[in-house]
């Protein structure tokens, strides 16, 4: 029953996380264009330079990388845990990952992004705009 209640709640959790993150996608798309409009000059029609981003963009940037901090840390404490029932979903999470070739299919997925020669949220955004 632990057993089931454990990655239920991880299952539960883990898609509700990536529904948020794939709603930001889009934006995290752009994400370089905001990186190098804070730190690099441009010319575009008129001269860009980190003055002119304004503080509400530089507010919805710091509240995005937040969210994105946020469920990194919850999943990094998810895989810490130190309990008994923690520790063998874990290990059996690792056994299915071998069984499954997950860790081949990740190998296989970064490499089909480096060939695709796109910005790592670029292709995510293609990816998850299916589902």
């Amino acid at each position: 029953m632990i057993k089931i209640l454990f990655w239920t709640s991880i299952n539960f959790t883990f898609l509700r996380k990536i529904i948020i993150l794939r709603r930001e996608l889009n934006w995290f798309s752009k994400v370089d264009l905001f990186r190098q409009r804070g730190f690099y000059c441009d010319y575009n029609d008129e001269l860009k330079n980190p003055i002119q981003i304004s503080e509400k963009e530089f507010r919805e940037v710091v509240i995005r990388l937040e969210k994105v901090r946020n469920a990194g840390i919850f999943f990094l404490r998810e895989l810490s845990k130190k309990e008994e029932e923690s520790q063998k979903q874990i290990e059996q999470l690792k056994i299915d990952f071998q069984t499954n070739n997950f860790y081949e299919a990740i190998t296989k997925g970064l490499d089909s992004i480096k060939k695709s020669k796109m910005k790592p949220f670029e292709y995510l955004k293609d990816m998850f705009s299916d589902l």
